[in-house]
């Protein structure tokens, strides 16, 4: 029975990530597969096929322009072309590249630099001999070894990625061998008919004058055609595989002898700084200590007792989806939103398909600007990071439930507030998929020096924050205990969090102006 139809079919509807064991509770339902029993002892089997299908099909694509085959003694520069993939279109990748066995070429571009295409597509040369210390290489079978590894977890999708490329050098006198003819410079030199495939250049000694006439030297045989159509191929594609191990040890969850904390928000210190992460769906914002964010001029004083009092107890309150960010207001008071007043029943919004990127919303509650704000949303072109994605899809139960979900090409990941004038060592996260942390002022949330792009990132699940390792290049601890790359740890409070040498504490949620 021909299943490629069946694996096509669910294989489009499928997010690659998941088990196996969850893919066969899945296709074991479906009705093209009910059609016909007999493949019912096939469901390990199928399951398998189905999984590769889609990842293959996600996978980026390798294209060399060869510029011209390599030969023996040659100095070849062949070009690059790293094609990706939706689900890669925001990861930057490494590329390592090795010869075996090992030819001439320079050691630093064994990890070539890369430039990025105006399509957002990734090139590169790999200058190199056909030789061997600096003499013709022995002729047959070479394989240039291309190793790509992306920098961040992409959507269900691994992150490392490899491609073998067979080179076969070919003897000397394969067509390298010269046909040297002696003229007189009044000869009419005729080879029409003849075979000439084994010579690669035909010289004329003695004169310039003498005439050569070689029309149809090569015979019309298939193999002559198929050479001369080898010859003429010097641009290539090639497919990438991915590395079963890594892919499967994604989200590997870390067990701990203590209860994870059950909570809605918490905060973070950092440098000096006091990050509060709020995960409801809507929050309000006031001078109330009922608010979910208080607003309060500090230090108290007369003088910013009276600009607290200028705002509502409850001011204003702000709304988040996967696809929007609303700011709406609940007082009869002023709420200016971009320098534009909100009046009745109006409110703000900014969506995934109008959002520019890293935009940022000015808010002012009063002319003193003492309490102003602003807000960037930070949508993504991914709808869920991978290994946050995939820890969520190990705690369901069925796969009906994981397909139940709507995929959009751009979703809310978080929003970053932070205060203007008055009590700015404060900043407030409404989180919605994960907050990255790392060195990437356009990626990440918390921003560290000397540390990957992104190193790691904070989710919350179920009631439970958890950190979760990015980058291998990243050394991260969590009270004590070592993250390694792609595993998820579920934090307590009161838990130290060290990445590289910069430490952050884990704690209650706890405004600076509520002490």
């Amino acid at each position: 029975m021909d299943l490629s139809p069946l694996i096509a079919t669910i294989g489009k509807n499928y997010r690659g990530s998941a088990s196996i064991d969850g893919i066969k509770q899945y296709i074991s339902t479906h009705e093209l597969l009910a059609q016909n029993d007999s493949t019912s002892l096939q469901l390990e089997s199928l399951a398998q096929q189905v999984q590769d299908f889609c990842i293959k099909t996600r996978l980026p694509h390798l294209i060399v322009d060869w510029k011209t085959l390599p030969t023996l003694g040659a100095q070849c520069q062949p070009h690059f072309l790293l094609v990706l993939t939706d689900e890669y279109q925001i990861a930057k990748p490494k590329i390592n590249i090795s010869v075996t066995p090992a030819l001439d070429f320079n050691a630093e571009n064994l990890s070539p630099k890369l430039r990025q295409t105006t399509q957002g597509q990734w090139q590169w040369f790999f200058p190199f001999a056909v030789s061997q210390n600096g003499e013709d290489c022995r002729p047959g079978d070479y394989v240039l070894s291309v190793e790509i590894n992306f920098d961040r977890a992409m959507n269900e999708m691994p992150r490392n990625l490899h491609c073998d490329i067979r080179l076969t050098i070919p003897q000397k006198h394969e067509n390298n061998r010269t046909l040297e003819i002696d003229a007189n410079g009044k000869s009419l030199i005729n080879l029409q008919g003849m075979n000439l495939s084994q010579f690669g250049h035909i010289k004329l000694s003695g004169s310039d004058l003498a005439a050569l006439n070689t029309v149809d030297y090569q015979s019309n045989s298939a193999e002559s055609t198929e050479n001369s159509r080898l010859n003429d191929s010097v641009v290539h594609e090639y497919g990438l595989e991915y590395d079963l191990y890594s892919f499967a040890e994604t989200a590997r969850l870390i067990t701990r002898n203590t209860t994870p904390s059950y909570t809605t928000n918490a905060s973070l210190t950092v440098g000096g700084k006091n990050l509060l992460i709020e995960t409801r769906k809507e929050i309000t914002l006031g001078r109330s200590r009922n608010a979910d964010i208080t607003l309060r001029a500090m230090p108290r004083s007369p003088e910013n007792d009276n600009i607290s009092r200028r705002i509502s107890r409850i001011h204003a309150k702000m709304t988040m989806s996967d696809s929007d960010f609303r700011i709406l207001r609940e007082s009869t008071k002023s709420l200016i939103v971009n320098s534009k007043e909100l009046e009745g029943d109006r409110h703000f919004e900014i969506t995934a398909d109008t959002a520019r990127p890293r935009e940022k919303i000015t808010i002012q509650f009063d002319s003193s600007h003492a309490l102003d704000l602003s807000a960037t949303p930070y949508f993504d072109k991914s709808t869920k990071n991978s290994i946050r994605t995939r820890f969520i899809e190990s705690q369901r139960s069925s796969i009906a439930e994981l397909n139940s979900q709507s995929a959009s090409d751009r979703s809310l990941n978080f929003i970053h507030i932070k205060r203007l004038c008055n009590v700015i060592n404060e900043e407030y996260f409404l989180l919605n998929g994960t907050i990255p942390i790392g060195s990437d002022f356009t990626e990440c949330g918390i921003i560290l020096e000397n540390v990957p792009s992104i190193a790691a990132e904070i989710f919350q699940h179920q009631g439970t924050f958890y950190l979760c390792s990015i980058d291998a290049d990243a050394p991260i601890q969590v009270s004590g205990i070592n993250v390694g790359p792609s595993q998820v740890i579920p934090l307590v409070y009161d838990d130290v969090i060290q990445i590289g040498e910069h430490k952050m504490l884990f704690k209650h949620f706890q405004q600076l102006s509520m002490e």
